[in-house]
């Protein structure tokens, strides 16, 4: 379930990637010009002798040996946590000062992979102890499962303790563009049906379709996932509209895309 997640996440976006299996909850993914693994696990709890609210999922020195390394071999480590109630991933940092001798137990909690749910991401902090065994502050980063491609454009700077307060603009301008499900259903209409009104019952279909797509992925509200000005008239006719007049413009353009057209078009003369 974890892979397709995150093959998911990151085909909806257009990005140039690859994603493979490659051992007991490891994956290998090469986004863009960069390399992770990612070792998954699901999120445990309530833990006896721990507070009723904590979850956590645990990494012992075998794993840590493995993952420092790939760390050797230019990859980034990306630690995950998934819990299927809210549909959150959570994410904790791994550098060469972890202490690869003992088991790991990395926390969270129950109010922040709701909250994550509810609004996108939140952060919980804890008290660690680093390679020297001093006393660390660190903190997990849990977000809606969906938004995993943001964490890895944003890897090298979602431990760093302000980004938090940056990382709500991201997910705004982030969630802008319009998703691989979206523009398949506009392609598909201008495909069997174009030029088409704009109050037509087609194009309604579709802004319903994109609008009823955003709220599954728990895009709710709106206004904490999408700008003010998209989320106010988000996949609207009008909006639909546009965008089916800027693929008609980008494919006549296109030779190839044109072509396409002209023999659709010449197509339909026969068959009228």
């Amino acid at each position: 379930m974890i892979y397709n997640l995150i093959n998911y996440s990151l085909e909806q976006k257009l990005y140039r990637y690859s994603l493979k299996n490659i051992g007991d909850n490891l994956l290998e993914i090469i986004f863009e010009e960069d390399k992770f693994i990612v070792y998954h696990s699901n999120i445990q709890g309530p833990v006896n002798k721990r507070p009723p609210s904590e979850r956590r999922i645990q990494i012992n020195p075998k794993l840590k040996e493995k993952l420092t390394g790939y760390m050797g071999e230019g990859y980034k480590i990306v630690i995950l946590g998934f819990d299927k109630t809210t549909n959150t991933f959570s994410f904790w940092n791994y550098d060469y000062d972890i202490n690869l001798k003992s088991t790991q137990s990395l926390p969270t909690r129950l109010h922040t992979l709701n909250k994550a749910k509810a609004l996108g991401f939140d952060v919980h902090y804890y008290k660690n102890r680093n390679l020297a065994d001093r006393p660390t502050k660190e903190h997990a980063f849990s977000i809606n499962a969906f938004l995993f491609p943001l964490i890895l454009e944003n890897y090298n700077n979602i431990f760093n303790r302000d980004f938090s307060e940056i990382f709500r603009k991201k997910i705004l301008y982030w969630n802008k563009p319009y998703t691989k499900n979206d523009l398949v259903l506009c392609l598909d209409l201008y495909w069997k049906k174009h030029p088409v009104n704009r109050n037509s019952i087609e194009v309604s279909e579709i802004s319903e379709l994109c609008n009823r797509r955003s709220d599954l992925l728990n895009f709710i509200p709106k206004s904490f996932f999408y700008s003010k000005d998209i989320a106010k008239d988000f996949r609207n006719n009008n909006g639909i509209s546009s965008k089916l007049e800027n693929i008609d413009s980008g494919c006549r353009k296109d030779s190839v895309l044109k072509n396409l057209i002209l023999n659709k078009d010449s197509k339909k003369r026969v068959e009228s």
